[in-house]
């Protein structure tokens, strides 16, 4: 039961980007400081997340990005870093 909840929070903070006192409603808690103190792990995710997006969107490759398309190659830059990312770490992780 909890694993669902947090997956439920998780989804309302990482994706909706609701804040402690949106996602305490949702979560039925009696105090938006309970929602806080339960999910802080992932509230400091989302914010980590917000901020490199915007460092992303800032820096020279972000300029790049935007002025050949916008948001939407911006978004497939990130995604194939990833994937290379995630692609070199399993080769030299030897699975």
């Amino acid at each position: 039961m909890h694993t669902l909840r947090r997956t439920f929070a998780s989804h309302l903070i990482l994706d909706l980007k609701l804040d402690a006192v949106q996602v305490s409603k949702q979560m039925g808690h009696a105090k938006p400081s309970i929602t806080a103190d339960l999910y802080v792990d992932i509230f400091d995710k989302a914010r980590h997340a917000d901020d490199i997006r915007e460092r992303m969107r800032k820096s020279a490759f972000g300029k790049i990005a935007e002025s050949s398309g916008g948001e939407r190659v911006l978004s497939e830059g990130i995604q194939a870093a990833a994937e290379v990312a995630r692609v070199g770490g399993s080769e030299s992780g030897g699975e």
